[in-house]
C-alpha cells in the first residue's frame, strides 16, 4: 500500500506507467505467509515481459516464481549446421545436423517412358503377391544379387569376354537375371508404400545398390555381342557418367529426374532381347554388316554410349536453369569426383592390357566397386542437405592403383616386387571393404535416428 502511495506522487511519465503496470502483479509475489514486516522489503523488476524478484525477494518466492533465472539479455544462439558439424565422429558420415534433416527428406521423382507406363500395370499386380513383412530392403538385395550372379556365371563360364556357340544357357540366365533386377528394382518402392515404410534409408539403400551392380549389369551384354574392350568401357563410363549427373541434378532441385532421352527400362528391355537373340542364333550374327563395315554390335554399342550422354547435357542444362549462371560453376565443382575417377580409369585401363586380356571382370569388378562409393556419398549427401565433397579417400588409392600399374611393368616390380594382378585385387578388398564399413555406419546413423530397422517392417504397437 506504502508504494502505491507513494507511486500516486510521481509525474506521469513512461516510468510511472511501468511502474503501475508493475504492481498489478504485486499480489502473486508476496508470499503470504511472510511476516508483515518483511513485505515492505520486496521490490519488483520488470524485465521484457518476464517479471522477476530483486535480491531482496526471499528465496522461497524466487524459487517458486523463477527468480533464479537471470535478467540479463540472452546470449546470441549459436548456428546449428557449426554446432553439430563438430561433433560428428570419424566413423559417422552423416552429421548431426544432417541427420536432423533426413526427417523432412520427401522423396520426389520425375520422368517416365513409353515401357514403363506400359509395365506399371504388372508391377502393381506383382507387388501383391509379396507378403506384407517384406521389407523394401530385402527386395532391392535380392535384385542386387541377381545382376552379381549373372556377372558371376558369364566370369567363370566365358573365356575372356566371349561365350563359346555352345554356351547359350548363359545369355538365358543372364537376360532372366537382368528382368529380375528390373522387377525388384521396381517392386521396392511399391512394397515401401504398400507397407508404409517409404523411408530417406530405402531411398539410399535402392539407388546405393543400382551404383554397385551398374558396371557389372552391362559387362555380361559382351559376351552375348562381342566388342572391343575399350567401346564396353566407353558404355559403362557413359552410364555411370548419366546417373551420377542425375543424382547432382537431384541434389539441386530436390527431383529424381529420370531422363526421358535414355529411358532405363528400354535399354533393359533391349539387352534382354540381345541375351536371348544371341541365345537362339548365336553371338555370330551381330557380326553382320550393317552398312558398309558398320556391324550390328558397333551399332547396338554405338547406341548404348551415345544415349547416356544426352542425359548427362539434360542433366547440366536443369542444374543451369536451377542455379543460374552464377552459382553454377559452383555447382560444376561438386562432379570433381566423379571426372577424377573417369581419367583415372582411362589411364588405367590403358595400362594394363594383359590384365584385360586375361582378367577383364576383375577389372570391370573394381571399377564398378570404386565408382559406388563416390555415388553413395552423393546420394547421401542429397537426402541429408550437407555440403557436396570434392574428393574422397577412394580416390586416392585408386590412383595409387593407377600410377603402380603405370610404372610396375617398366621397373620390374610387377615381378620382383607385386604383380598388377595382386595389385588390383588388393584395391578391390579395400573397396569392399570400404563399401562394408559405409553402409554399415549409414545404417546404423539411419535406422537409430528414424527408429526403424533395415531389413525387417516393425509392425505398429498397439495402444
Amino acid at each position: 500500500r506504502n508504494a502505491s502511495r507513494e507511486a500516486l506522487l510521481v509525474p506521469l511519465n513512461s516510468r510511472t506507467v511501468t511502474l503501475v503496470l508493475s504492481l498489478t502483479r504485486a499480489a502473486v509475489l508476496v508470499n503470504p505467509k511472510e511476516p508483515p514486516g518483511n513485505k515492505a522489503k520486496i521490490g519488483l523488476v520488470m524485465v521484457g515481459h518476464t517479471t522477476t524478484a530483486t535480491p531482496a525477494q526471499p528465496a522461497a518466492v524466487a524459487k517458486r516464481r523463477g527468480g533464479n533465472k537471470r535478467t540479463t539479455a540472452p546470449t546470441a544462439r549459436k548456428d546449428p549446421n557449426v554446432a553439430l558439424a563438430g561433433a560428428t565422429q570419424w566413423y559417422c558420415y552423416i552429421s548431426p545436423y544432417g541427420v536432423e534433416s533426413l526427417k523432412n527428406y520427401r522423396y520426389s521423382a520425375a520422368g517416365s517412358s513409353p515401357l514403363t507406363d506400359l509395365m506399371t500395370p504388372f508391377w502393381n499386380w506383382a507387388v501383391t503377391l509379396l507378403p506384407t513383412w517384406l521389407a523394401p530392403n530385402v527386395i532391392s538385395a535380392m535384385g542386387a544379387a541377381c545382376v552379381v550372379v549373372s556377372f558371376l556365371v558369364c566370369a567363370l563360364t566365358c573365356q575372356g569376354t566371349h561365350a563359346s556357340p555352345g554356351q547359350w544357357w548363359v545369355h538365358v540366365v543372364s537376360a532372366l537375371c537382368l528382368f529380375l533386377y528390373q522387377l525388384f528394382d521396381n517392386l521396392d518402392g511399391k512394397q515401401a508404400r504398400r507397407t508404409c515404410t517409404s523411408s530417406p534409408l530405402g531411398e539410399l539403400f535402392d539407388h546405393g545398390l543400382d551404383a554397385i551392380v551398374m558396371g557389372m549389369s552391362i559387362v555380361p551384354l559382351v559376351c552375348a555381342a562381342p566388342c572391343p574392350q575399350w567401346i564396353l568401357l566407353l558404355v559403362v563410363l557413359s552410364t555411370m557418367s548419366s546417373f551420377y549427373t542425375c543424382h547432382w541434378e537431384a541434389y539441386h532441385t530436390s527431383v529424381t529426374n529420370f531422363s526421358e532421352l535414355c529411358p532405363v527400362v528400354e535399354a533393359q528391355f533391349l539387352t534382354i532381347a540381345v541375351e536371348l537373340t544371341s541365345a537362339v542364333v548365336g553371338p555370330q550374327m551381330w557380326n553382320t554388316q550393317v552398312y558398309g563395315p558398320v556391324t550390328a554390335g558397333y551399332l547396338l554399342w554405338s547406341i548404348g554410349a551415345v544415349c547416356p550422354l544426352l542425359g548427362v547435357l539434360q542433366s547440366v542444362r536443369t542444374v543451369l536453369r536451377q542455379t543460374g549462371w552464377s552459382r553454377f560453376a559452383t555447382s560444376l565443382a561438386a562432379l570433381t569426383p566423379f571426372a577424377v575417377f573417369a581419367l583415372l580409369t582411362v589411364l588405367w585401363f590403358a595400362s594394363i592390357p594383359e590384365l584385360r586380356a586375361t582378367s577383364p571382370y576383375l577389372v570391370f569388378a573394381t571399377i564398378s566397386l570404386a565408382f559406388a562409393y563416390i555415388q553413395q556419398r552423393l546420394l547421401v549427401q542429397h537426402l541429408s542437405k550437407e555440403a557436396m565433397h570434392s574428393f574422397y579417400p577412394i580416390l586416392g588409392v585408386y590412383s595409387t592403383l593407377v600410377v603402380y600399374s603405370m610404372v610396375a611393368v617398366p621397373t620390374g616390380l610387377a615381378t620382383s616386387f607385386l604383380s598388377v594382378r595382386a595389385a588390383t585385387v588388393a584395391t578391390l578388398a579395400w573397396c569392399i571393404a570400404q563399401e562394408c564399413f559405409f553402409s554399415w555406419s549409414v545404417i546404423w546413423q539411419m535406422t537409430g535416428f528414424l527408429g526403424i530397422r533395415a531389413f525387417a517392417i516393425v509392425p505398429p504397437k498397439k495402444q
